[in-house]
């Protein structure tokens, strides 16, 4: 009986150290500075394109400190003193995130010269590069059938509200379809983006130039969600000339980075950062727009929750700095202003609240706002 009560303790014990050891905590690691780097602010092509330089040259914008990269020894030394793994890193902001599997890890840090703070952004109960294995597939999403009305109408197809209620049409009908410019997408996946006829044109044309997952850091984009593939058709859907099912986006003929930081299992912290180094990453590959719909108030852990008061001043949370940072680097960063209208909240979302973002809310066909549209200011 004793040897039984034994046993029962030992698988107990085994249990709770396997489900600890799977546990894993990001954490935001900033640095003091950016001493001994070997980067120069003279030599800029060693850490920016040479889109990204022209871009701004174009504009008459320097190159700063903000855009040397973190210095590789200080994250090695966090790396090392932790036993973490590294998830992404900020030039902008001088830090980093790493993944650790226990939380009294990160106290090897204090003291350290180089360490300016860390701070608890997620909290899994797996790892988190671990990425689940996706049963389904990458599916094909449905476009809705194009509207038989008059001419102008039925070269869009279903597009045709959504263009002509800000004069698309107009800038079309000019030759401005998007020819020469990169535009960045941050959302939460583009599952069927690589299979739908509607985006034919972008892929067999080579115009999607950059991809990554920040949530899992691997490039895997075309699974586990398609609201990325959603939005993406709205600008670079393209099929021209099929009436009726002609469908065309706003700037059917730019090219895109492809990024996905929403990480649908839960809502945490970490997302918004991920979306600060998707922005940073758009810079860096010499991106002209960045376009996000993507926007946070609550988590999971409602502790966290944030303050519209003081929390989104435009100038606050992470992403929102990103959005104002991505502007003085020479890109419009573009925001939803979110589907909270209406509800307790009511307000537009972060980064919709960034003073330097375009946030835009919805309206219907007649250009009433839509009911659920976030409110401002901004």
């Amino acid at each position: 009986m004793c040897r039984k009560v034994i046993l029962t303790w030992l698988v107990l014990l085994i249990f709770c150290c396997e489900k600890s050891l799977a546990q894993q905590f990001a954490y935001v690691v900033s640095f003091t500075d950016k001493n001994n780097t070997p980067y120069s602010l003279s030599s800029p092509s060693s850490y920016l394109s040479a889109r990204a330089i022209a871009r701004r040259t174009a504009q008459g914008i320097p190159v700063d400190s903000t855009d040397l990269p973190v210095v590789n020894k200080y994250i090695d030394s966090t790396l090392a003193l932790t036993g973490g793994i590294f998830h992404g890193s900020s030039r902008w902001f001088n830090f980093c995130i790493i993944l650790v599997s226990d939380t009294s890890f990160i106290h090897a840090l204090s003291g350290k010269s180089f360490i300016s703070s860390t701070k608890l952004v997620g909290v899994y109960a797996t790892f988190l590069h671990h990425k689940a294995s996706n049963t389904t597939g990458s599916a094909v999403p449905t476009f809705k059938p194009a509207k038989k009305t008059t001419t102008d109408a039925s070269y869009y197809g279903w597009t045709w509200d959504q263009t002509q209620i800000v004069n698309g049409n107009y800038l079309h009908n000019n030759g401005f379809k998007g020819t020469g410019k990169l535009i960045a997408v941050i959302d939460a996946g583009f599952t069927g983006a690589d299979l739908h006829t509607g985006f034919d044109s972008l892929r067999n044309s080579g115009r999607i130039l950059d991809t990554h997952d920040f949530v899992y850091n691997d490039n895997t984009i075309f699974s586990f969600d398609t609201h990325g593939a959603t939005v993406l058709s709205t600008i670079a859907g393209y099929i021209p000339n099929n009436p009726p099912n002609n469908y065309i986006g706003s700037a059917p003929l730019a090219s895109y980075a492809l990024y996905v930081t929403e990480d649908g299992a839960s809502e945490q912290p970490i997302e918004l950062y991920n979306l600060e180094l998707a922005t940073e990453r758009a810079d860096s590959i010499g991106a002209d727009i960045v376009t996000s719909s993507l926007g946070y108030n609550t988590f999971t852990d409602h502790s966290l929750d944030l303050n519209f008061a003081t929390d989104l001043d435009g100038k606050t949370t992470i992403c929102s700095r990103g959005a104002n940072a991505a502007t003085k680097k020479g890109m419009l960063f573009v925001a939803s202003a979110g589907n909270e209208g209406g509800n307790g909240w009511n307000m537009i979302l972060t980064p919709g609240d960034a003073d330097s973002a375009l946030t835009v809310g919805s309206v219907d066909a007649a250009g009433s706002a839509w009911g659920t549209s976030g409110y401002g200011p901004n």
